[in-house]
């Protein structure tokens, strides 16, 4: 009876998160395509995205040569995860020709579209996958009220706010990696890499290759960043201007989406506590989910073109 209740309540209730804070969350914007591989990175090719500091973080692109395109590249093949474009970094490297003791690293920074306030609370999301050849470390991200801008091919000395502390190993497909961070208050600036030293950073040799200087390193792909806002309200029953339903709900298993125009998102699954339990892409106006979690509520997020939707989910 209490699911009944809450049915009638929300069923076809729909709510929006918010904003997506990053510009050019994809990498999709540049200022010219990365048609040559410079020694300096060639992170400045793509629009409001930096270094941090001297490392040479990548922008990878389709249009971009066989060193910098997509999928074919320096780190490997991997379509990108939305879109044309996405960035490359080296978060462990061992051995770094002529910085041996350096544990050199890259990082990319962004400037968010306005400041955090403080005590909201915020989840910080991107895609990564891991290159072809290399190794697994230790990725986080961490806000800062100025932007960063430290002389150095090593380890910035700070500490992430969010950091993901299991190894990812997928080198086929994109893993979400989500985190909720409570706002200490005007964090403008989000830098993503590994914040670790190498005797902190956990490593994992996926390649049954000899440790040698050639393979001592970690190169991630990352894709589709996202800080957005932990509140909701109610919004319309639209997503961009296209008609959203999720149906059945509430659902045993299966739930099917529709939309009256053809998009391109995201969704998300996520449980009363705010955890993911599911992420999947969407193509077209309809899509189908299986959805094997256990009898209870649960918000299914959709995020298109930076906006974020949810509607609320009864679970069988």
């Amino acid at each position: 009876m209490k699911y009944i209740v809450t049915t009638l309540l929300v069923s076809f209730s729909h709510f929006i998160i918010g904003q997506n804070l990053v510009p050019n969350p994809s990498f999709e914007d540049t200022i010219a395509f990365p048609n040559n591989y410079l020694p300096v990175g060639t992170l400045d090719y793509t629009l409001d995205w930096f270094q941090p500091t001297i490392g040479t973080s990548d922008y990878l692109h389709e249009a971009g040569s066989d060193l910098t395109g997509v999928p074919l590249n320096i780190g490997g093949y991997q379509e990108a995860n939305s879109g044309n474009a996405y960035a490359g970094l080296i978060t462990y490297n061992s051995y770094y020709p002529g910085f041996e003791e350096s544990e050199y690293r890259e990082y990319i920074s962004i400037q968010l579209l306005e400041p955090l306030v403080h005590a909201k609370e915020y989840i910080v999301e991107f895609y990564v996958s891991l290159a072809e050849k290399l190794y697994t470390s230790k990725i986080g991200a961490r806000f800062s009220n100025s932007a960063i801008n430290v002389n150095t091919i090593g380890v910035l000395n700070f500490d992430p706010h969010v950091e993901q502390t299991n190894p990812v190993t997928n080198k086929l497909h994109w893993e979400l990696l989500s985190f909720d961070y409570t706002a200490n208050g005007d964090e403008k600036y989000l830098t993503i890499g590994n914040f670790r030293a190498d005797s902190l950073s956990d490593t994992l040799n996926l390649n049954d290759m000899a440790l040698n200087s050639a393979n001592q390193m970690a190169y991630y792909y990352i894709d589709d960043v996202a800080v957005y806002e932990n509140t909701t309200g109610i919004a319309d029953n639209s997503v961009s201007g296209v008609g959203l339903n999720v149906y059945p709900n509430p659902t045993s298993g299966q739930l099917t989406i529709t939309l009256e125009e053809e998009v391109t998102a995201s969704i998300f699954i996520r449980n009363s506590l705010g955890q993911l339990v599911l992420s999947d892409k969407m193509n077209g106006k309809v899509h189908k989910v299986e959805f094997n979690s256990p009898p209870g509520i649960y918000f299914l997020q959709l995020e298109s073109n930076g906006q974020f939707y949810t509607e609320m989910v009864i679970k069988e």
